[in-house]
């Protein structure tokens, strides 16, 4: 498999969302991010952005209290 492009890299990596679309195009099962945008209202978009959200923080509370 070829190594990503900089550019390609630099998008999924950024804060605007680019990288969670993809993430949640994989979780929900949709074949594409273009896909999975058309088919989901920005509600439920912003929905599951805040859940993650909220998982990624108690991750991060649960690694330093480990720590």
């Amino acid at each position: 498999m070829r190594e990503p492009t900089k550019a390609i890299r630099e998008q999924l990596e950024s804060d605007d969302g680019t990288g969670f679309d993809y993430f949640l195009c994989e979780k929900l099962g949709w074949r594409s991010v273009a896909l999975m945008r058309r088919g989901m209202s920005a509600r439920e978009h912003r929905s599951w952005w805040i859940w993650y959200a909220i998982k990624q923080q108690a991750r991060e509370l649960e690694m330093e209290r480990r720590s």
